[in-house]
């Protein structure tokens, strides 16, 4: 039986893990910001961050949570994995406390590894002040 789940077993474990295919950024730029108030567009954002290896090139790569997004990444866990991911990546998540207080989520709530800020378009002109290329999704 041990026999079999190590022959057999192991090549599945293998497959079912995601491969991701990294894609040359053939810009000048190092930084890059996103401001995300949906689910769907975090998931891509997390997702061009793992293409980009943004680690490996080590890029600043922000994600600038508005909207509704605020409210679901304390109730909905399934976006711990993205969270997850996006720390191993070396992804900075910043959540507007604007949006935090209009959808009520205590910060107290909100996982220890997201940072806020008081206004996150004020918070995003002062990136682009910085050198910050940036995306409103």
């Amino acid at each position: 039986m041990l026999f079999a789940v190590l022959v057999f077993g192991f090549p599945s474990a293998i497959l079912a893990q995601e491969q991701v295919e990294t894609i040359e950024y053939k810009g000048h730029s190092t930084r890059f910001a996103f401001l995300v108030s949906n689910e769907r567009h975090f998931q891509g954002v997390i997702k061009t961050a793992e293409k980009m290896n943004v680690k490996k090139n080590r890029f600043s790569f922000e994600i600038v949570v508005v909207g509704t997004l605020a409210k679901d990444l304390v109730e909905n866990k399934e976006l711990i994995k993205e969270i997850d991911k996006a720390e191993k990546l070396g992804v900075k998540i910043v959540v507007c406390e604007g949006a935090m207080k209009h959808f009520n989520v205590p910060k107290s709530q909100l996982d220890k590894r997201l940072l806020t800020t008081p206004n996150a378009w004020i918070y995003m002109f002062e990136l682009q002040d910085k050198g910050f290329n940036t995306l409103s999704l």
